[in-house]
């Protein structure tokens, strides 16, 4: 008896592997096939234009709040050779091909000329994943790609279930519905019937209990050769970028490792909103050194945070414990920009320029902060002050 109780599980255990494989095999196919056709449509639009330039929108919702709205221009040229990429987003441009990669930062007042590798195999659809500027959702959109490039591309991480046929405003769309790899996210594309080209993307998943929209929009399309503005962009005899910093793949600076002080931190030039300089080694007391960047989002909402602290007399919570605040902006010395940041949050009085302070200690994360003693030594780091318990409380050891 047992042994035909066996015999009948393992044979409930065999139909359901089957069913569960057939179900997969079937899932995998289609797959196979629907990609293929959006691989298919993707190669006829690549194929009939040498230029394209469109702007690209991204609307951002989390929990029905609206997060982030961001318009940027993009320039792609279709060549088997030598493949290019401009993007040109809010003040940062780049160009990206399969031998090098330039980027202006005038916000920054920087200039990246770095020649690629010989040894380094990556692509240009590929580096524009990774530049880390493009919003990260664009390198699920491998539309734009050359066919050769889907398999090389970090962008193609879907993994495709349908396609259906749709009209919306007198217009018919190919619908492809996909699911990121790895990561629970539902993308519908709607891609052209008549031009093939990328109308729109949406997408939804979780994420903290609540849900995420994500809205990417393609338009003031056009096919004309671009070559002589990118090149314009580009000359770098320009007088305006007299005042940039420039580094190739050589001069890139390289960021410390040490957490500790140094002659060279202490030494530092810091540069304030009127353009006068100073140093740690010239401070007195106790200081707070705040490390920020324009472009780092929980930075920004820090320095509001101190706004909203400051007392009748205009004093910040840690300036009352003592602690001088050193708001110090280490990756531009455009005090112009920095100020028009900084005035966002009333934060003019503590901001500073340290162009690649980063150099000469270490900064693991867009936004840091290092207490320094009246010894000028480092007793305490941070990437998260909190609620400053944690802060006050060293200070009041170390008194």
């Amino acid at each position: 008896m047992k042994t035909f109780l066996k015999l009948i599980c393992l044979f409930s255990f065999i139909l359901t592997f089957v069913d569960y494989s057939n179900a997969q095999e079937t899932e995998d196919k289609m797959n196979l096939k629907v990609s293929k056709r959006y691989k298919q449509q993707a190669a006829a639009f690549a194929d009939s234009h040498e230029w394209v330039s469109f702007k690209y929108r991204i609307i951002h919702y989390y929990n029905d709040s609206l997060y982030w709205d961001i318009v940027s221009d993009v320039i792609i040229k279709y060549d088997d050779d030598n493949s290019m990429v401009f993007i040109n987003d809010k003040n940062d441009y780049m160009l990206i091909t399969e031998k090098y990669y330039k980027r202006i930062d005038k916000d920054k007042y920087n200039i990246y000329n770095i020649k690629k590798n010989r040894k380094d195999k990556s692509r240009t659809y590929q580096n524009l994943a990774t530049t880390g500027k493009i919003h990260k959702y664009f390198q699920y959109c491998p539309f734009f790609m050359k066919p050769i490039d889907f398999a090389y591309s970090w962008a193609l991480w879907h993994s495709f279930y349908s396609v259906d046929t749709v009209e919306m405003n007198n217009v018919s769309y190919n619908k492809y519905r996909s699911k990121t790899i790895g990561f629970n996210c539902n993308v519908d594309s709607y891609i052209n019937t008549e031009t093939n080209f990328l109308d729109s993307i949406y997408m939804e998943w979780n994420e903290d209990d609540f849900t995420v929209l994500e809205y990417l929009t393609f338009y003031d399309v056009s096919y004309e050769n671009r070559q002589s503005y990118i090149d314009s962009i580009f000359d770098f005899s320009n007088a305006e970028y007299e005042p940039y910093s420039r580094y190739d793949e050589f001069t890139m600076p390289v960021m410390a490792i040490s957490n500790q002080m140094s002659e060279g931190l202490l030494d530092y030039p810091l540069v304030n909103l009127e353009g006068d300089t100073t140093s740690i080694r010239e401070q007195d007391g106790w200081i707070l050194l705040n490390f920020w960047t324009t472009n780092c989002g929980p930075c920004l909402q820090h320095l509001k945070e101190y706004s909203h602290e400051k007392d009748s007399l205009g004093y910040r919570i840690l300036e009352n414990e003592g602690i001088k605040i050193l708001a110090i902006e280490y990756r531009s010395n455009n005090l112009e920009h920095i100020r028009q940041i900084a005035s966002k949050s009333n934060s003019e009085d503590i901001a500073y320029s340290a162009k690649d302070i980063m150099t000469v200690i270490n900064i693991p994360t867009l936004g840091y902060y290092y207490l320094v003693s009246p010894n000028k030594e480092i007793v305490y780091e941070t990437g998260d002050l909190g609620d400053y318990s944690e802060i006050i409380n060293k200070l009041k050891v170390e008194n």
